[in-house]
């Protein structure tokens, strides 16, 4: 349970960490909700859907699914998979 609260942190501060750098239009960032779908819960891994805010998507912004494992991979941590 501490791991994936772990993996879940680092993902989403990756996240605002990258959504920070996008300057996107005074529109696109007005119109867009902060809806938030998840987490859902596999077998071997959780994932969660969000938007970004970006001038090129227009009003919605990009989609996002982010997907991060409940056990670790590698000694050094688990990766997480982001579609866009």
């Amino acid at each position: 349970m501490r791991t994936r609260f772990v993996y879940v942190l680092l993902a989403l501060t990756f996240t605002l960490i990258f959504s920070t750098y996008i300057s996107p239009s005074s529109s696109a960032s007005s119109s867009i909700n902060n809806v938030e779908y998840g987490p859902y819960i596999l077998d071997k891994c959780s994932y969660v859907y969000f938007w970004v805010p970006c001038e090129a998507a227009g009003e919605t912004g990009i989609a996002v699914r982010m997907i991060y494992p409940h056990e670790p991979r590698y000694s050094e941590g688990a990766p997480v998979v982001v579609y866009v």
